[in-house]
């Protein structure tokens, strides 16, 4: 056993770190949820991104100030290579054309995005599991969806109204902190539990305003409120 992965050993085995993964946006959520993939021990991590790090990323993402120009997923991969030595893989905009494999993670900001990785991946059946991380405001919320359940997928795909359906939050509040590493702990704990076999919660929302859950949902416990 790799002792550096000694004091996790017993809640998640090195054999289930062999998935790909995709993370689909480094901003906010995507920039911490490959940092803790990589730190848990996952190796074949690819960032998707086409935006480039400026100030106002600096206090909910995970970037350096001198990162202020680059690519995200240029900062990024040099920054998980110098605190893990995980060299991850990155590449652009996501298009159409693209097919998901694997696992894969929303952390976009465009629901179009979300509805297209999601239908492309259900018809080629190349989408083991599916987590979606949504923030609006001070609300956190969390889709966990098992690519080979029907259920599940009608479930989720009920969420995915258009953008235009969207809330439009004031550009003031856009992103904090702790409720980014909320949601990207959450998905990196519920990816845990979807290889090990063990039950997950299709939907978690948090108000993070009143510390609160709104909407708790296990599989089998009927629909999902989101």
């Amino acid at each position: 056993m790799d002792t550096r992965y000694l004091r996790q050993s017993g809640f998640i085995e090195e054999g289930l770190f062999v998935e790909p993964i995709s993370v689909i946006g480094v901003g906010s959520i995507g920039s911490f949820v490959a940092l803790t993939l990589c730190k848990m021990g996952f190796k074949d991590v690819t960032v998707w991104d086409f935006d480039k790090v400026e100030e106002h990323n600096l206090p909910n993402q995970f970037y350096r100030v001198k990162d202020l120009g680059k690519e995200k997923v240029e900062a990024l991969r040099e920054i998980v290579g110098e605190f893990e030595g995980v060299r991850i893989k990155k590449n652009g905009r996501w298009l159409e054309e693209n097919v998901p494999e694997g696992i894969v993670i929303l952390a976009v900001d465009n629901m179009e995005i979300r509805r297209g990785v999601f239908e492309k991946g259900r018809r080629m059946k190349s989408i083991i599991f599916l987590l979606d991380g949504r923030m609006a405001g001070l609300q956190g919320e969390v889709y966990a969806v098992d690519m080979a359940d029907e259920g599940e997928m009608e479930r989720y795909e009920e969420s995915l109204w258009t953008d235009g359906e969207a809330s439009e939050m004031p550009c003031g509040q856009k992103a904090i902190i702790f409720n980014v590493l909320w949601i990207a702990s959450l998905i990196a704990g519920q990816l845990r539990l979807m290889l090990q076999g063990k039950a997950v919660k299709p939907c978690v929302l948090m108000d993070m305003e009143n510390m609160e859950m709104l909407s708790l949902v296990s599989r089998g416990e009927g629909r999902v409120e989101c």
